[in-house]
Parts: structure tokens; C-alpha cells; sequence
């Protein structure tokens, strides 16, 4: 047997509701230990490199989809059209 990677600390957000994703999670981290991270691009080191602790990173799904580094992935939605 092998093993699974993942380790959800970067987030892609529609364009439409990254704003208040941002606030979202802003306000959560405050209660909890995590740094959130903002419009992170994929040239930016925390992107490139892994990164251990409590951390999310916040990327802007358009812009951003050139990363090799990606272990895993998940997708949360509502609109399984869409996903597809």
C-alpha cells in the first residue's frame, strides 16, 4: 500500500465570491490558530514550497492554475454541472 498526501492549505476561490471568502476565513482564524493568506500567485514561495504548520492559502481559481506542485485535490460545490 502506498500513501495519501494532502494537505488542504491551498484554497483556488471563484473569482465572485473571493472577497467574502477572504473575510470568511479571516474572521475564523481568529478563533482558531491558522494564517490566512491572501491572493497568493503561483511564483510566490509559500505557492512553491510545503509548508508545515497552520496555514491556508487563498488563490484566485482564474488566475491561478500553472502549479506542478499540486499532491491532491478537493472540490467543494454545489453545482455538479458546473464541476464537470
Amino acid at each position: 500500500m502506498g500513501q495519501c498526501c494532502c494537505a488542504g492549505s491551498r484554497t483556488f476561490v471563484e473569482d465572485k465570491i473571493y472577497d467574502e471568502f477572504v473575510e470568511r476565513s479571516a474572521g475564523r482564524a481568529k478563533k482558531r490558530t491558522p494564517t490566512v493568506f491572501a491572493d497568493v500567485r503561483d511564483n510566490m514561495p509559500i505557492a512553491r514550497e510545503k509548508i508545515f504548520g497552520p496555514v491556508q492559502q487563498l488563490i484566485h481559481r482564474a488566475g491561478s492554475s500553472n502549479s506542478k506542485y499540486v499532491l491532491a485535490a478537493a472540490l467543494f460545490t454545489k453545482d455538479l454541472d458546473y464541476a464537470n
